[in-house]
């Protein structure tokens, strides 16, 4: 576009001043092809282009794909491959866009996906698995693991929910009567016949092996009679002599009964009984004083008078654990081995009380209600869980990761960890901005890979190239390379 001596000259002094004049940082980037715009299109290495047309640039062993934008520059980025590919820094390894796979990081496996979008974008999640004692879990997997304070196993399901949910319940343990082909719950007791004619009460313990305690020391196994009686029962006999006796079942935790000669025991018939001259027919009533207690009889003709002890008028249960009394009906909690139960007076002519820790949740030494939620750190990962008590009559809770956010006030906005943005700066720079979260909601912001240009006061990308005149008054060509460092190299356009 020029020539003769002066043009050749003036060409050699601009290119000259592309090394020269570049600041020092800047001096040992590969100088690319000189090039030019103007309103009607752009001009690199002899070629002219229109506005919005395209063609391929080499720099630094890479190719870009450039299009003309006129007056507003040459803008390039990185030509994507014929097959976009993700590369796994972790893995090491390259992936196909859609291709799912598996990243180990920080003790835990995440589900990564190529999604490529230009740039070979990675999207990663944890939301899908379970992280629990060091291993690794996919939705529906089961383990099993001791509960934290309490000496018992807990059964876990993996949920995932896109939030890395699970569940634990109570192993439900049985113990198995073989004998009688039947199976009890853990806690569960039962009658069960021993040596043809006595009775023992069987309790089911457990213990991880099914382990059933059987005692006769609530019962009173008479071997004159061959009968089992309960404590409050009463029977007569005759002793070594012929004399009459009647006879009540005490227990005292030894089988212990007492028998005694009275004038006036009673006599059973097929149609009634007779006690103290009054006749009583079938199923009738009455009270009789024994022993300095007040018991309730019945008639049952030729079986004998069974008799128990009076209840009061309002029957109350007395909680030998809180070592208090409770009207029927009434409900309390009990601490007992450590949790909470939650027991019920029931009464029945006994003193019944029936209790269950189903309904809460023992987690870290403290005691939750359904519907109680609770923080506690991941056993193994250095992160926060938020749990809620469910109970379902088991003890049931469930846990997912806190999810922590970080809030960017001056632009009312809000994001997830590891999640960017761009931010404005001092009117026109733009900086990239990360949500590090580390518990207090950090968010750090850099730089380094983006271009602020005091001159032109623009911020350009990485690849990003504009047109601009130095202190001379020259139009230099300029390209965003950032290297970490928001670095950009410079050299004189030829028009």
């Amino acid at each position: 576009m020029t020539g003769g001596p002066l043009g050749t000259a003036l060409t050699v002094a601009l290119l000259a001043c592309t090394v020269q004049c570049m600041p020092k940082n800047r001096r040992h980037a590969q100088e690319h092809s000189v090039s030019s715009v103007s309103q009607d299109g752009c001009v690199e290495s002899g070629q002219l282009y229109g506005v919005g047309e395209q063609w391929e640039r080499s720099y630094l062993g890479s190719t870009l794909l450039c299009t003309c934008h006129g007056v507003s520059g040459i803008k390039c980025k990185s030509k994507p491959e014929a097959e976009e590919t993700c590369y796994d820094k972790v893995n090491a390894r390259s992936y196909r866009v859609g291709e799912t796979y598996e990243r180990p990081k920080d003790g835990m496996i995440w589900d990564c996906t190529c999604i490529g979008s230009g740039r070979g974008r990675i999207s990663c999640t944890i939301g899908n698995r379970c992280h629990e004692g060091g291993h690794s879990y996919k939705i529906g997997d089961t383990w099993r693991r001791p509960h934290d304070t309490e000496d018992y196993m807990l059964e876990c399901v993996c949920l995932g929910n896109g939030k890395g949910e699970w569940t634990c319940k109570p192993v439900v343990e049985r113990c198995y009567d073989n004998a009688a082909g039947t199976s009890y719950m853990v806690g569960e007791t039962w009658e069960k016949p021993y040596q043809d004619w006595m009775i023992v009460d069987c309790t089911c313990l457990g213990e991880g092996s099914g382990r059933i305690t059987c005692t006769s020391r609530n019962r009173c196994n008479d071997q004159d009679t061959h009968t089992s009686y309960r404590i409050g029962d009463t029977w007569s006999k005759t002793d070594s002599r012929g004399h009459l006796l009647q006879c009540l079942c005490t227990g005292n935790g030894r089988g212990e009964w007492k028998c005694t000669r009275h004038a006036s025991l009673h006599t059973a018939y097929l149609d009634g009984c007779v006690e103290s001259g009054q006749l009583y027919g079938i199923g009738e009533q009455w009270e009789r004083s024994f022993l300095g207690s007040t018991l309730l009889c019945t008639c049952h003709g030729v079986s004998g008078i069974k008799c128990k002890p009076k209840p009061e008028a309002e029957e109350t249960c007395y909680d030998r654990v809180n070592a208090r009394s409770y009207r029927v009906g009434e409900t309390y909690e009990r601490p007992k081995d450590g949790m909470i139960w939650d027991c019920t007076c029931i009464g029945s002519g006994r003193g019944t009380i029936s209790c269950t820790i189903g309904n809460r949740c023992h987690e870290g030494g403290h005691s939750y209600k359904i519907g109680d939620t609770w923080r506690r750190p991941h056993d193994t990962e250095d992160y926060m869980l938020e749990c809620v008590c469910l109970g379902n009559g088991k003890g049931e809770w469930t846990c997912k990761p806190v999810v922590e956010r970080c809030y960017d006030n001056a632009a009312g906005t809000s994001y997830m960890v590891g999640e960017t943005w761009e931010k404005p700066y001092q009117d026109w720079m733009i900086v990239d901005c990360t949500c590090l979260g580390e518990g207090s909601g950090h968010i750090t912001c850099t730089s380094r890979n983006r271009c602020n240009d005091q001159d032109t006061r623009t911020s350009y990308r990485i690849g990003d190239t504009w047109s601009k005149t130095d202190f001379r008054g020259h139009v230099i060509q300029c390209l965003c390379t950032g290297n970490g460092r928001g670095e950009w190299i410079c050299s004189t356009a030829h028009h």
